[in-house]
């Protein structure tokens, strides 16, 4: 055990914080705690008693506590989309993003990128210049995504060391 900092003599006590830093609640004493501890000396004081309400006092001071009001639907939009939970329709690709298409990516890869969630992974290694300058291969990129586990850099990186090691 950790050796005592408090005073000798000194009652033990907690310290006011908590190891986690928390302040501690102190407990009061009853009256008669109170003059045993004070008669009896500091070594022999009884533990904290914490004073204690008769019932019916303790229910005249306190408010009842009241639940709070149960809450409204949402009003009903226009068209009462709202009302029934359908979800607004997927966003097109804007105009001047680049599509898989255009990207030179071909349907069965972009399919099996899909499957895996890595759809947006493959889209953005693709439109990077130095992959197009390249002109790496759809199937070469997915396999570069699955060795990187599905990040771009490490996947472009390790696909610019291949090209290079092969012009050497």
């Amino acid at each position: 055990l950790q050796p005592s900092l408090r005073p000798a003599g000194s009652p033990p006590c907690l310290p006011s914080v908590s190891p986690l830093g928390v302040p501690r609640p102190r407990q009061a004493m009853a009256p008669k705690a109170k003059a045993a501890a004070a008669s009896a000396g500091a070594e022999q004081a009884p533990a904290a008693i914490p004073a204690e309400k008769p019932p019916a006092a303790a229910a005249e001071e306190e408010p009842p506590v009241s639940t709070p009001a149960k809450k409204r639907a949402r009003e009903p939009s226009a068209n009462g989309e709202a009302a029934q939970g359908v979800s607004p329709a997927p966003v097109p690709w804007p105009a001047d993003a680049e599509t898989p298409e255009s990207l030179g990516l071909d349907e069965q890869t972009v399919r099996k990128a899909r499957r895996k969630g890595w759809q947006g992974a493959l889209i953005n290694l693709a439109s990077r210049e130095d992959v197009k300058a390249q002109a790496f291969k759809g199937p070469e990129l997915l396999d570069a995504l699955r060795k990187s586990s599905g990040l771009v850099n490490p996947a472009k990186h390790a696909l610019m060391a291949s090209r290079a090691e092969a012009v050497l």
